[in-house]
């Protein structure tokens, strides 16, 4: 997902000269579209034009439709279309005055229906035939279409300077009026000489030097099937055209002027061809006075209307650039981690290894190899001078410090310095553990420096792989979300904005933590303002940042439900967390985490465990690298042993898609059309080991499907039990079969003892 930025500071209002040109622009097409005809007798896209318009500028293609349509003359053709426009413009008028925001879909609904009823009424008084009323009724649909699109074409043509901020729709749209204005002009003669004609020559050399050959034949194509829904006598023309733009394209890079030499030099060889008569002559005259416009067009124009696409330059855009750093930055702590490991390996090869065998010979090099009955101990009694430093080792072992009496039982009774030999053994003895001790603490030091530096160069991969899925930015929406928020709340840090691939608009603001605002406020104007339709926002704070992520409303609507209760000796306190929150690409996640044993001190490290788990997702990390960090972390705690389950699912509410992250965790329960299954896990739990990884799952949840997550208490007193009680009562309400699953775990505990329980239960519901 790509985003853009608008900082604080002044907004740029659209000039008063180019709001006037628009209009002006805007009168001139509602007069010439009023003369597009189709199949003889479809005349309505006047209508169309009229309804798409923007409330606030409507009136000025109303004036154009009544003057385009009052041209031709009174008849059914022109009386169903004038009065249609009249009808729409006033209902529209009224409905602006009742409500701020007209429905997107409105002008649409309003400009086929009335159009079918007006030709319905005519008809009816001046007779009709059934084949004539379902070409009506055709003609109701097609004007109600053209009107949707060419409404998102028109908002964006008014509220947006730069036709790289227009989304695709709106560009569909854009397109659609170009070639309907072709299709009109081919109506327009002067003479033989047709406007139609030099539109269509103009328009192909423009996409064939702005985005080359493949789109000037794509272009060439819809130009031709335009100017062909007139009369169908251009078959020929076409031909020409659709070739002319394909081999101009091939030129886009040598500049305009090869482009229309190579256009109508093709298109003057294929006339050739053909075999040139007097209608294609005339048409060939209409190419090339097209040809001589499209050199005449500024620059700047022909910027505006075809932005020229380039090719992605890895090495030099800002957001490849970032990438490569953060990808680069990845690399290295690999290499760090390598370094430390490789490190560690080689002192390990030039440590000496101590053991109880060098414990032995250390002591007997100090101690014995001085006496004067060493030859005694060591020669003629061997083995019972080696059992009595096996006795003092035991002494050792079971924490004693060996003293003399230890030795009065072996043959070193006699020995004439035992209170230097257990002095020395006991010492040598304690150094030994502790050094055994540094080298374990040592292990786990880079075991855990290990784990962290893999779950930090994770991480790092995680934001380089979301940089490389940035889309295209709209600026336009960037700046009016700031301005909203300063008027309804004050000056954001920055907001961005951006349009994913799902043409989903998806909106951040970041300002102070001291920053009041009313997220239903915001909502509806944000939704009033883009037109579009936003859920509540996801409100995140770190420090003194606040970030505010708005995502349009998804197609399903979550009911979430936890009910907890603690174990029987845990002092009310349930040593389980269990929240849900939304990340920033507006996913949801169930998160519920069983601490070790019960009480306040599990509680203490499941809460911690969420907590983190929450701040990190939130922050955009993957859950891989989640994982290892969260570990580490409860690793490095070593006043005690600390070990959480986790167990998440993740939930795409656009899609119903739910993929389940478990690390020790219980079952969890999903309810598909009434099919109850189990998601179980054989992971282990955080804080033990490294290298702990997820167990994975995914399921598809649709309209009313049911999830059910718990802690093992509940799994009392086995799944396959707890999997028919739910069976049994997934028809109740969430909070109902929540409470049942709580009371039906205490019901079934042995001896009347539970552990803590907990059940997050979610139920989706279809929105739209």
């Amino acid at each position: 997902m790509k985003t853009e930025v608008a900082s604080s500071g002044r907004v740029t209002l659209t000039a008063g000269k180019t709001l006037t040109i628009k209009m002006m622009l805007a009168a001139v097409y509602s007069f010439l579209i009023c003369r597009c005809v189709l199949l003889g007798s479809i005349s309505s896209f006047g209508v169309s034009f009229c309804a798409a318009m923007p409330a606030e500028y409507a009136w000025i293609a109303v004036l154009g439709g009544i003057l385009g349509y009052g041209t031709q003359g009174l008849a059914a053709q022109t009386i169903c279309p004038v009065l249609t426009l009249t009808i729409v413009t006033l209902i529209r008028m009224i409905v602006q005055r009742v409500r701020s925001k007209e429905p997107a879909a409105l002008p649409a609904v309003l400009s086929g229906t009335v159009l079918f009823l007006s030709n319905l009424a005519v008809h009816v008084v001046g007779g009709f035939a059934l084949p004539d009323l379902m070409l009506r009724l055709c003609e109701a649909i097609l004007t109600g279409g053209v009107a949707y699109l060419g409404r998102l074409a028109l908002t964006a043509f008014f509220d947006r300077k730069n036709l790289t901020a227009y989304t695709s729709a709106e560009r569909t749209g854009l397109a659609m009026l170009g070639l309907l204005a072709i299709t009109a002009l081919m109506n327009v003669s002067l003479s033989f000489f047709q406007f139609g004609v030099l539109a269509a020559s103009t328009v192909i050399c423009l996409i064939a030097s702005r985005l080359g050959s493949f789109s000037a034949a794509i272009g060439a194509i819809f130009v031709s099937i335009a100017i062909n829904l007139y009369p169908t006598d251009y078959l020929i023309l076409s031909a020409i055209l659709i070739v002319g733009g394909l081999t101009a394209g091939i030129f886009h890079s040598f500049g305009r002027f090869p482009v229309a030499a190579v256009f109508l030099l093709t298109s003057i060889f294929l006339s050739v061809i053909f075999g040139i008569t007097l209608p294609l002559l005339y048409q060939l005259v209409g190419v090339l006075t097209g040809c001589a416009l499209f050199l005449g067009i500024p620059a700047e124009w022909a910027d505006a209307a075809f932005p020229r696409t380039h090719r992605r330059e890895e090495d030099f855009s800002l957001k490849d650039h970032a990438e490569r750093r953060i990808l680069f930055a990845a690399s290295t702590v690999d290499e760090l981690q390598n370094l430390i490991c490789s490190i560690t390996e080689r002192l390990a090869q030039i440590t000496p290894e101590d053991n109880i065998l060098t414990l032995y010979q250390d002591t007997v090099q100090s101690v014995c190899m001085g006496c004067s009955n060493r030859s005694s101990c060591w020669q003629e009694h061997y083995a019972e001078t080696a059992s009595g430093f096996l006795a003092m080792t035991e002494a050792l072992k079971n924490g004693h410090r060996p003293g003399t009496e230890t030795l009065e039982e072996t043959s070193l009774a006699n020995c004439i310095q035992k209170a230097k030999l257990t002095d020395t053994i006991s010492t040598r003895y304690h150094k030994l553990l502790l050094h055994e001790h540094q080298k374990r603490q040592s292990t786990q030091m880079r075991e855990l420096a290990v784990e962290q530096l893999t779950g930090i160069s994770d991480m790092l991969r995680s934001i380089g792989e979301e940089l490389d899925s940035l889309v295209e930015p709209d600026n336009r929406a960037a700046l009016l979300v700031r301005d909203l928020f300063t008027a309804l709340a004050a000056p954001p840090i920055c907001c961005f904005a951006s349009v994913n691939e799902f043409d989903r608009m998806e909106l951040d603001i970041y300002c102070s933590a001291a920053v009041q605002f009313d997220e239903e406020s915001l909502q509806e104007e944000f939704s009033r303002v883009l037109r579009r339709t936003f859920a509540r926002p996801i409100v995140s704070q770190a420090q003194n940042n606040v970030r505010i992520s708005f995502f349009e409303e998804a197609a399903f609507s979550p009911q979430i439900c936890c009910r907890q209760a603690a174990g029987f000796d845990a002092d009310n306190v349930c040593g389980d967390t269990c929240t849900h929150f939304s990340d920033s690409r507006g996913n949801l996640y169930l998160l519920l985490s069983d601490g070790m044993g019960t009480g306040r001190e599990a509680a203490v490290d499941s809460s911690l465990t969420c907590s983190m788990i929450v701040k990190l997702i939130k922050a955009g990390f993957g859950m891989d690298s989640v994982l290892k960090f969260v570990n580490s972390t409860l690793q490095a705690n070593r006043l005690k042993e600390t070990l959480s389950t986790i167990d998440i699912a993740k939930i795409d509410l656009y899609t119903g898609r739910v993929e389940f992250f478990k690390a020790g965790s219980a079952s969890s329960f999903v309810s598909l059309d009434g099919i109850v299954a189990e998601v179980s896990s054989h992971s282990l739990p955080v804080g033990i080991l490294q290298g702990i990884q997820f167990d994975r799952r995914i399921a598809i949840l649709n309209d009313g499907d049911l999830l059910l997550m718990m802690s093992d208490g509940v799994l009392t007193p086995d799944p396959d039990t707890v999997k028919h009680y739910i069976e049994a009562h997934q028809e109740e309400s969430i909070s109902d079969l929540a409470d049942g699953l709580i009371a039906f775990a205490k019901t079934n505990a042995e001896d009347g003892r539970f552990d803590d329980l907990s059940v997050l239960a979610i139920r989706l519901d279809r929105t739209h």
